[in-house]
């Protein structure tokens, strides 16, 4: 692919390769129109007949730009459609997934957890490597597989520039910063512009969010929400996301009211053990990610604190879990919000969908 100019850049723990082009210079000076993005803050497009501009942006922090990039569309040397990724992340792969694009999948980190039984496929068949060694991304396996492109939220100190420098280009998908599931959903579009099929990856965004906002107004004017918490135990705290993360919005857009909605901001915060039991065990319902090979049971909990017995959600049995070991939680549930959307209004409110099968969460007994 042509690239025009590159910096390396450190945000965080994430180590993209940012683009930047002095636009008076570009081949392609023709008026540029934005692409309607709803709900992804950290994901910015622009085109015409010929040329893809596409920046990348903090979605918690939508002044700092993590890259921009310009994509020559038509003509004898197009950069785009890419041939081949090398994808840094399970969850990328996803939006692959969603597209039906499997087949422009040439290598992956820790495919032993791909659910997706197509990819499945492919690994085991060796057509996909596997990137990792060692629990880390691999340097030697990516050079030596010599992809056209490798997408990448790489974390720790190690230095895509290496990669770079073999003439593979390496971008950001910084969508697991998204604070909404639609917003999620929504970087789809960039896997589209980089495949050449924009079009199509709006189309299956625009189907994801009318499922998904058609649940939503379902539930919009109920008047009496369950109060839900979630959340992790570690020693003597408990860890619980705030109220602007994808998790809560999840548990709002469902028609829930969110136990710890006074936490501020999109990650998880530190709270005193015996001022969370207060609020969690008047709580109505309890859910959880979980990845274990046998089924759930409300037992476990109990056998891991005596007081969560006297929680109104375990006296009640409005347990719910989504076990990731069997529901791709991580991977199609970025592509599927709306399913997962679903199992939790039929938690919640039985009544507004009667005979749901669910797929992702479902209560436990």
């Amino acid at each position: 692919m042509q690239k025009f100019s590159l910096a390396v850049l450190t945000f965080l723990i994430l180590f993209v390769t940012s683009c930047q082009i002095d636009q008076k210079k570009s081949a392609h000076p023709e008026i540029l129109r934005p692409v309607e993005v709803r709900h992804a803050k950290g994901l910015r497009i622009w085109k015409n007949e010929s040329t893809y501009k596409i920046q990348v942006r903090n979605p918690q922090d939508t002044l700092e730009i993590i890259g921009t990039y310009f994509f020559k569309i038509s003509g004898d040397s197009a950069d785009i459609p890419i041939n081949s990724f090398a994808l840094g992340s399970t969850t990328i792969a996803s939006y692959f997934q969603r597209l039906d694009l499997n087949d422009k999948i040439t290598g992956l980190t820790f495919s032993n957890l791909v659910l997706n039984s197509e990819l499945q496929a492919r690994i085991n068949s060796g057509v996909v490597a596997e990137l990792t060694s060692g629990g880390e991304l691999d340097f030697e396996k990516v050079l030596a597989l010599n992809p056209d492109c490798f997408l990448t939220y790489s974390t720790g100190s190690s230095n895509l520039d290496r990669i770079q420098e073999q003439g593979i280009d390496v971008f950001a998908l910084p969508e697991h910063l998204e604070s909404t599931p639609l917003g999620r959903a929504e970087w789809i579009k960039m896997i589209g512009c980089l495949n050449g099929n924009l079009e199509e990856s709006i189309s299956a965004f625009e189907e994801i969010e009318g499922a998904y906002s058609d649940l939503k107004a379902q539930v919009a004017l109920i008047s009496t929400l369950p109060r839900v918490f979630t959340g992790s135990r570690y020693r003597d705290h408990w860890y619980a996301p705030g109220n602007e993360s994808y998790i809560a919005a999840y548990i709002r857009d469902a028609g829930g009211n969110y136990t710890f909605r006074d936490i501020e901001g999109h990650g998880s915060a530190e709270l005193d053990m015996e001022a969370a039991l207060v609020q969690m065990s008047q709580s109505d319902y309890w859910g959880m990610v979980v990845s274990q090979d046998s089924a759930f049971t409300i037992d476990q909990l109990v056998e891991e604190d005596e007081r969560y017995a006297d929680f109104s959600s375990v006296k009640s049995a409005n347990i719910f879990v989504c076990n990731s070991k069997k529901a791709d939680y991580f991977g199609d549930g970025v592509v599927e919000p709306h399913l997962i959307l679903a199992d939790l209004v039929s938690i919640f409110h039985p009544n507004v969908l009667p005979n749901h099968e669910y797929i992702y969460f479902r209560p436990v007994s």
